[in-house]
């Protein structure tokens, strides 16, 4: 009898330890460009009255208008190598071109996979901006700031 309610024990203990609970994605899944703006006078942090933001050749809009910003967080396509935003500050806009390559990063089964970026070459043409610093090239689902534009 001993070994019946042994048996039946490992049975049990064997199911149970099998099941899943629903993993839960503790990962930050969302991928984008990061993008301060500075003042050009000072390399001060700058906040600017109005900033709308545009995607090129799509016309999706990520910022409308948007009021009292000192960043900007913007998605990099996952096909294509360059992707292309029309930024108004104010009433004046500029073209921010980004050059990279893209890698498909599998996290976990519960989040999933993301797209990750290597940047390339930055370029930013306009009336407002004087310059911009790469301060990180590889754009991933880490909180880091990627770009500073100078205006």
């Amino acid at each position: 009898m001993k070994i019946k309610e042994l048996l039946l024990l490992t049975t049990f203990l064997l199911l149970v330890s099998c099941t899943s609970d629903n993993e839960t994605c503790r990962e930050e899944t969302r991928v984008v460009l990061r993008v301060g703006f500075f003042s050009s006078v000072n390399s001060a942090l700058a906040i600017v009255d109005s900033v709308t933001v545009v995607g090129i050749p799509d016309g999706t809009i990520f910022y409308n208008n948007s009021k009292s910003l000192n960043k900007v967080e913007l998605p990099l396509q996952s096909s294509g190598t360059a992707t292309e935003f029309a930024i108004r500050f104010n009433e004046k806009w500029d073209t921010l071109t980004v050059l990279h390559t893209t890698q498909p990063y599998f996290i976990s089964y519960a989040c999933g996979m993301i797209y990750t970026h290597q940047i390339d070459t930055v370029l930013i043409r306009g009336a407002v901006s004087k310059s911009l610093k790469i301060n990180a090239k590889s754009v991933n689902n880490q909180n880091v700031q990627h770009l500073q534009i100078y205006r």
